[in-house]
């Protein structure tokens, strides 16, 4: 019997700060656990693209698979902008030291271009044009250097423990509040419910 591949490789999970530490002790490290999980829906989510690349071969699950990856791009552009523009400039104003997170903003940029490679792959290809190669390049380009900054950040978020929990958590809240009506924009772009969701979940509980 062959062994069903999951959405947690090729490109591993990221630990959740909640294996060995406690998330009550300080805003930081629940921040930094929350955002371990939302970083864990990314990877698999670029996990699942690489891994169901080559088994969509019919035009209709072709046309549903590339709007999953116009989606899942989307997010994950969204996120970073919601994190430039908010998250960031807000822990730096709590926090008093300008620029304690810039290194991850410069690591958004160094992968961007080959975001956008991926974004525009799903949203301009047409189901006849759709290459399994060409689609897992863009994704080997792109991984290594995104997987790395996701885990790099939950370090930098874990960082900011000396400093004052109670406004982090204030402009955490804030900023997950801003991440609700910017998912539901997206959701709203992409209706059909789609099949290659499912993986994300990884292995059942």
């Amino acid at each position: 019997m062959t062994s069903r591949a999951w959405a947690d490789g090729p490109w591993p999970l990221i630990e959740t700060p909640s294996k060995t530490q406690d998330v009550s002790k300080h805003a930081a490290i629940y921040i930094a656990n929350e955002m371990a999980c939302t970083h864990n829906c990314m990877i698999r989510g670029l996990n699942s693209i690489y891994l169901q690349a080559e088994q969509v071969q019919k035009p209709a699950d072709i046309e549903d698979f590339l709007g999953f990856i116009k989606f899942w791009a989307n997010w994950v552009s969204d996120h970073h902008i919601l994190e430039e523009e908010e998250m960031f400039p807000g822990f730096e104003k709590a926090i008093g030291i300008a620029s304690f997170l810039g290194n991850n903003v410069e690591q958004h940029h160094a992968f961007q271009s080959q975001l956008q490679n991926l974004l525009t792959y799903g949203a301009s290809t047409k189901p006849g044009s759709y290459d399994a190669s060409t689609l897992r390049g863009i994704v080997e380009n792109l991984a290594p250097s995104f997987h790395q900054h996701l885990s790099n950040e939950i370090d930098s978020l874990l960082s900011m423990q000396p400093y004052n929990g109670e406004a982090l958590l204030k402009v955490y809240k804030q900023c997950v509040a801003s991440a609700t009506k910017q998912d539901k924009a997206l959701v709203a772009e992409y209706q059909e419910p789609s099949v290659w969701v499912s993986p994300l979940a990884g292995k059942p509980l």
